[in-house]
């Protein structure tokens, strides 16, 4: 698990809002890995506000969250998928999904989300740039 101030010492800059906690889906994770990607890229571009591949509506909408503290949401294309990024509006968790996985995520009882992965990165040493994920 990679929280905020662990991205900003990894060099993603803080922007006009925190990410709290980051999970990834395996599908997003597995996309991501087989472009040779690395998460913390499309992670700066959501909280500097390029929201990416997203319709006026929705870009105003984020516009207007990171200032009311609702939920944030960006779309990239990576490997011809679309990816979803999205930040609660308490910025405690944000959530790196293939849009086809969007309809694949439930919430148990504790009100966790199952399908979810933790992101991390590989320690100094390892190999650069790799997401990984462990399923909860």
């Amino acid at each position: 698990m990679i929280r905020d101030s662990q991205y900003r010492a990894s060099g993603l800059r803080s922007g006009l809002f925190q990410i709290g906690e980051v999970r990834i889906t395996p599908y997003a994770c597995k996309i991501l890995a087989n472009a040779g990607m690395d998460a913390r890229p499309l992670l700066g571009r959501h909280i500097a506000g390029d929201w990416g591949e997203v319709d006026a509506r929705l870009e105003r909408r984020n516009n207007k969250a990171c200032q009311n503290f609702a939920l944030v949401e960006s779309r990239y294309r990576v490997m011809g998928r679309l990816l979803s990024i999205v930040t609660d509006g308490q910025r405690t968790t944000t959530t790196i999904s293939a849009s086809v996985e969007m309809s694949d995520i439930t919430v148990t009882g504790e009100g966790r989300r199952r399908g979810i992965a933790q992101l991390t990165v590989e320690p100094a040493g390892g190999s650069p740039g790799t997401p990984t994920a462990a399923l909860q």
